[in-house]
């Protein structure tokens, strides 16, 4: 069968205008001024193959991706902080950890991917008491997003109102208006054991409607949309943190 480049190309079209190429934040992290390492070059390759994934309708792939993509911009951040001063544990299996700090060798810095799984690089940020537990939460996310595209058992994509909880005197003006519509909005657990709802708002993204898109592909644009909010607020954090610390040495 002749496939129907007409087809493929309007819904590439229907893709990138819900979910647009946002390259500047991936720029901004990769041109970091700390010491180059090859996580960051790393992270820039599989946050560029996670987008192409998921235009060419692959998001099982674009949502692993973008989560190998992250865990390797959270292993240039932990480097980034040992150069900076900080002192990493990385919490191992039967009460066991690994300690970093800045007279770390440099094999060891090179070896982040064979040492450090995804759960003990966050358990590791989470241990400095630096970032918020909003995004080290939303960190979570993105693993667990990671880990069920692997599987192939994905939550849940409930339909949500982000404006809840309303007034009651809101919802009746919105029966009584019949051309009211609901602002688009999402939720989903994203732990099976969790009775916890991750809530996405669309508006506060940079993203149009991802109504056109199939539950999957939702879920590749929500991931990839993720992994661009967490690595600015992880760099905004630490940049901030860097400079309290410089002000307090002077």
């Amino acid at each position: 069968m002749i496939p129907d480049f007409d087809m493929e190309q309007d819904r590439e079209e229907i893709y990138k205008k819900a979910l647009p190429w946002d390259g500047k934040s991936a720029v901004d992290f990769y041109l970091k001024s700390h010491p180059c390492f090859p996580y960051r070059e790393q992270f820039a390759k599989l946050f560029s193959e996670a987008y192409r994934a998921y235009l060419a309708g692959c998001p099982r792939a674009s949502i692993i991706t973008a989560g190998e993509a992250l865990l390797r911009a959270i292993y240039d951040e932990i480097i980034s902080l040992v150069a900076c001063g900080y002192n990493i544990t990385i919490p191992k299996s039967k009460g066991r950890s690994v300690s970093i700090k800045a007279d770390a060798p440099r094999d060891t810095l090179f070896q982040l991917a064979d040492e450090c799984s995804f759960n003990e690089a966050i358990k590791a940020l989470q241990h400095l008491n630096i970032y918020s537990q909003e995004l080290i939460n939303r960190i979570f996310v993105v693993k667990e997003l990671r880990n069920k595209a692997t599987h192939g058992e994905f939550p849940v994509l409930d339909i949500w109102d982000p404006d809840e909880p309303r007034p009651r005197d809101e919802f009746l003006k919105i029966f009584l208006n019949p051309e009211f519509e609901f602002p688009e909005g999402y939720r989903f657990r994203s732990r099976s054991n969790s009775s916890d709802w991750f809530t996405f708002d669309p508006r506060k993204y940079k993203c149009g409607s991802l109504k056109p898109l199939d539950w999957e592909s939702r879920f590749a644009a929500i991931q990839y949309l993720l992994v661009l909010e967490v690595i600015t607020e992880m760099r905004d954090t630490s940049t901030r943190h860097q400079a309290d610390l410089e002000s307090e040495r002077l």
